[in-house]
């Protein structure tokens, strides 16, 4: 319950990081060669894109490189936060009796790790708070990978002592 409480508290900061404007750096090219650098947050790329990409009349002023990542990762992060949320609900209400992850959930933060990579990596998108982000996702990531593990240890142990031990007769 503490690793789902500290993934929760990282999964609310790193939203909070989201938020800020100038988190990610996005080349413009006007004259075929990138002479411009705009700094937008995670949520502003579909804003972005709608607004000069697809709209705008200039052919000369349209972006050529599209960053898709950058979104896809704010929103399977609140999707995360969401799923952390719920689990942590069920739990305290006796709903759900296994403390261990849902697979959803380390499969979005594996996500999350993979397109923050390629984010860098095809679109140079490096900055202070991308790299933050993705520390929180790798050590969110870290504990819910240990809570799994602890939990099939525990539920190892309890199978094991049930098989151990005899009925009782009446």
């Amino acid at each position: 319950m503490i690793n789902r409480s500290i993934s929760l508290i990282l999964m609310m900061v790193a939203i909070g990081l989201m938020l800020l404007p100038g988190a990610i750096p996005t080349f413009w090219e006007y004259t075929g060669k990138p002479d411009h650098v705009m700094h937008v947050s995670y949520f502003d790329d579909t804003l972005r894109i709608s607004r000069e990409h697809f709209f705008h009349s200039d052919e000369t002023t349209r972006s050529t490189n599209i960053n898709f990542f950058p979104i896809l990762t704010a929103l399977l992060t609140i999707f995360i936060l969401l799923r952390l949320i719920v689990e942590s609900v069920l739990i305290s209400m006796k709903k759900r009796t296994e403390d261990a992850p849902g697979k959803s959930i380390i499969i979005c933060l594996i996500l999350c790790i993979v397109m923050s990579l390629l984010s860098y990596f095809i679109y140079d998108t490096i900055s202070f708070i991308v790299i933050i982000v993705f520390i929180l996702h790798i050590t969110a990531l870290t504990l819910q990978v240990m809570q799994k593990l602890a939990s099939r240890k525990t539920r190892a142990e309890l199978r094991k002592e049930l098989s151990h031990k005899k009925p009782e007769l009446y």
